[in-house]
């Protein structure tokens, strides 16, 4: 069981225990599990433990990244529609496409933004 949010959270199945009780737990694992892993002993058992864990955080560690993309992405969105507004042209015409994008590949990648 691995400690996620309050409640207990089984590796194996990612399946939550409401209350992070010891007995409660024990019980979920013993009815549920312990007849698939009852034979890994020792390092196996916690090599096994390590990967499941893993498994989960980076599960994790990819919802949580993905609002801070998306903060980009909007900040973005808006600095082209007041672009499109000011200028009132169309997408159609190069010098104005070419323009957007260097302001966003600016804000974007301000390491890479001179290639552009």
């Amino acid at each position: 069981m691995f400690n996620f949010n309050q409640t207990a959270l089984c590796l194996i199945c990612s399946h939550s225990v409401n209350v992070i009780k010891k007995f409660n737990c024990r019980r979920y694992y013993e009815t549920k599990r312990a007849e698939i892993f009852e034979n890994l002993k020792g390092s196996a058992r916690n090599d096994k433990i390590t990967l499941f864990k893993k498994s989960v955080e980076t599960q994790q560690h990819f919802f949580v990244c993905i609002p801070e993309d998306n903060k980009c992405c909007v900040r973005e969105r808006c600095i082209v529609a007041h672009i499109t507004e000011r200028c009132s042209r169309p997408f159609n015409e190069g010098h104005f496409i070419n323009r957007c994008m260097q302001i966003v590949f600016s804000e974007f990648c301000t390491k890479k933004a001179d290639l552009f």
